[in-house]
């Protein structure tokens, strides 16, 4: 069996999220693409390193203990190529998930002196985005297989199974300031704001940048997920490098489509 559908149940998420991690699993693999949970993080560093990127610390097994009761990965993969794209997701159980990022236990278990050189910019959210809250990273894709709408579809299907697996209240990431100049939390990861949250020194990267945080309340990632949904099966021929302009186009009509709709 598959590990995907190994879900502890929670008893919170509808039965539209199950059937949007059926839907997407699906779109994936009529699009030519494999896709599988696994909770080796190791692997998941191993596939990052291979793939030419850096480590994102949260994700790291050497740095924060990590195990299938509060980390995934999802791992996509290709006959004859191999992995061909990856996402790392987390679960925090706080009541300030700002707090986290300030004193920087989002990244580390053990966080470095550094961390006290960060220039923090989200006070007046503090004690607002509390109990479990999702937190994905570590999104890769390999050069020949990105455009294809892998990074619009995997922040979706990452967030639809950490309401399956810890019925979380909040789903969050970080992005870095060239990202979020061009759209892509919002319109490629489906993110409802952005805020700017470091601006400064960064101890994950021992330098200077520009950090966002994305954020999405759970009331939001379930009318995302109903209206997805409906948007996969009114389009069920197409493949995921068809679907996600589909959705942009379409995020703000109607659920249940008229007669005569496209």
């Amino acid at each position: 069996m598959n590990p995907l559908w190994v879900i502890p149940q929670q008893g919170g998420p509808g039965p539209e999220v199950e059937a949007y991690v059926i839907a997407s699993v699906d779109l994936l693999n009529r699009s030519g693409f494999n896709v599988m949970l696994r909770t080796d993080m190791a692997v998941w560093r191993s596939t990052v390193v291979d793939g030419g990127y850096k480590i994102n610390p949260t994700f790291d097994p050497d740095l924060n203990a990590l195990g299938g009761a509060n980390a995934f990965w999802l791992q996509v993969t290709m006959p004859g190529e191999g992995t061909v794209g990856c996402i790392a997701n987390r679960v925090f159980a706080t009541s300030d998930y700002v707090a986290i990022i300030e004193n920087g236990t989002l990244w580390y278990e053990h966080p470095p002196a550094t961390v006290t050189r960060m220039t923090f910019l989200l006070p007046h959210l503090r004690g607002h985005i509390k109990g479990a809250i999702g937190h994905h990273g570590g999104l890769w894709v390999a050069p020949q297989f990105r455009g294809q709408g892998l990074s619009w579809i995997l922040p979706r299907l990452t967030r639809a199974l950490s309401i399956l697996r810890w019925d979380v209240d909040w789903h969050c990431g970080m992005v870095f300031g060239s990202l979020r100049d061009r759209g892509v939390p919002t319109d490629n990861y489906g993110y409802s704001a952005v805020e700017l949250c470091i601006d400064g020194y960064f101890p994950p990267t021992d330098s200077e940048e520009r950090l966002f945080m994305t954020m999405i309340r759970r009331y939001d990632m379930d009318l995302q997920i109903v209206r997805d949904l409906d948007l996969m099966k009114l389009h069920a021929d197409k493949q995921v490098i068809d679907f996600a302009p589909i959705a942009r186009q379409r995020q703000d009509q109607p659920l249940v489509a008229t007669p005569g709709a496209a």
